[in-house]
């Protein structure tokens, strides 16, 4: 069985496919396998995932009638033998040793559940914009995931025991599924970011942090939310629908002006000039 399992859900993802793929295929690190789930592309996808697979036995390659992020990535890490999973975004690049990197400090730190790092963001032609890095453990990481999502999904490597005992990923968390798990996990878990430059996250208008913005917001608050009242031995708040929305949180006591105010930071942060994060500490202009 591979050490790692690498999973990847694409979806119309096409134009950036072949470098994402290409990323984790050249992985210093070799002990892994790359699920690709193919969330029903109806763009060019699953003739770039076939042509991959049949070249290199460590792809299993699965397409499923579209049925959303939550969907696919769930069903990737179910099928993953390893003992760690690491995802992968079919729009990102890993750089050459991440996995390498990751997996030597996982080993080295076995109290740590799961582990991410810097990376680069980058346009839609692959120029470096600016650089990311993130808060580690001893840096207050803990306590910056109370405020904001502080780790960037493509760079996460998790113990995936610990992902199936939890539930993996929730689709009532939509556009923040990856930032509700972190806490999760850090309810009695440590977690870390590491100073490496570990990817290139790239920035276009069609991804989450762009395109589903608000959703985006409406779900981290609502994370949060679910949070203070795991850590505090209360019930989580019962959303009752599919999808939390914004009704759900005001019924919850938030205030609209909260709302407003963070859709506001997120929607004004345009991908073409940066990111909502630039203008933060942990951001380096290049």
């Amino acid at each position: 069985m591979p050490l790692v399992s690498v999973v990847m859900a694409n979806y119309n993802r096409e134009r950036f496919l072949e470098s994402a793929l290409n990323s984790i295929l050249t992985q210093t690190f070799k002990d892994f396998e790359f699920i690709i789930v193919d969330d029903g592309s109806t763009d060019g996808s699953r003739e770039i995932i076939k042509h991959h697979a049949r070249n290199d036995k460590r792809i299993k390659a699965v397409y499923m009638p579209h049925s959303g992020l939550v969907s696919a990535v769930n069903y990737g890490c179910s099928l993953s033998e390893g003992r760690f999973i690491a995802r992968h975004d079919s729009d990102d690049v890993a750089k050459p040793d991440r996995l390498e990197i990751q997996v030597a400090y996982m080993l080295a730190n076995p109290t740590v559940a799961l582990l991410g790092g810097g990376f680069e963001c980058i346009d839609v032609n692959g120029k470096v914009l600016f650089v990311m890095n993130w808060p580690s453990r001893a840096n207050g990481l803990h306590d910056y995931l109370l405020l904001d999502c502080y780790i960037a999904q493509p760079t996460v490597l998790f113990r995936k025991d610990l992902f199936i005992e939890i539930g993996g990923y929730r689709s009532v968390y939509a556009d923040a599924e990856d930032y509700d798990l972190f806490l999760r996990i850090a309810d009695k878990n440590l977690l870390d970011n590491l100073p490496d430059i570990l990817c290139q996250y790239r920035l276009h208008p069609s991804q989450v942090s762009s395109s589903k913005s608000s959703q985006q917001v409406i779900s981290g608050i609502a994370a949060r939310l679910a949070t203070r009242a795991r850590r505090s031995g209360k019930a989580e708040p019962s959303w009752n629908v599919d999808v939390v929305s914004r009704q759900d949180l005001i019924a919850a006591g938030v205030t609209p002006q909260r709302i407003d105010s963070l859709m506001v930071e997120y929607s004004t942060a345009s991908y073409t000039d940066g990111w909502r994060w630039k203008n933060t500490k942990f951001c380096k202009l290049v």
